[in-house]
């Protein structure tokens, strides 16, 4: 589980585009796509603009937009 880097003008919130804030380890993201092979793992990309694969979707957690405050 290698993470891969984005765009160094990454933006998270424009990225995010509707979908739901979740986080991972404490960590703000989204889910980018759920794996065609296991629906259970999921691609999240986090708010630093890492790209993780093959995480397990009980692994996240809602994130409610008030929590970004303790990241801003």
């Amino acid at each position: 589980m290698k993470p891969q880097t984005t765009n160094p003008n990454f933006d998270f919130f424009r990225e995010l585009n509707g979908r739901e804030m979740m986080h991972w380890i404490g960590t703000p993201c989204f889910v980018k796509e759920v794996s065609k092979k296991d629906e259970d793992r999921v691609t999240i990309v986090t708010i630093d603009g890492y790209t993780y694969d093959e995480i397990r979707s009980n692994d996240l957690e809602s994130m409610d937009p008030t929590e970004m405050a303790l990241f801003v």
